[in-house]
């Protein structure tokens, strides 16, 4: 089993592999999960790498024409971390404590 830091790092970087090569697939989806998981799971948080992950997943839910309410159960998480300040907030850049969608 790889240390969360470890962890963070190679799920971002096949992230960044599968969406590649299919932007919503669901490698590229379970990958972005799995690098907020990891990032969110770091103490402190690596609040940058599990912001991005939360983003991505989310957009990737959206174009996969996932239920609202999947994406939004995924959004609140982030928002209890301090991630994000709205549950359907998805900036492609996010200044954060400033941003809104």
């Amino acid at each position: 089993e790889l240390f969360p830091w470890d962890a963070t790092l190679a799920w971002g970087t096949i992230a960044g592999l599968e969406c590649a090569i299919a932007q919503i697939s669901n490698k590229c989806l379970n990958a972005w999960l799995k690098t907020f998981k990891y990032a969110a799971s770091l103490s402190p948080i690596d609040k940058d790498t599990a912001t991005k992950g939360v983003v991505n997943a989310a957009n990737i839910m959206l174009k996969q024409q996932r239920p609202v309410k999947e994406v939004r159960k995924l959004g609140e998480q982030a928002v209890r971390l301090g991630l994000l300040n709205d549950p359907l907030q998805l900036p492609g850049e996010l200044t954060r404590g400033v941003s809104h969608s």
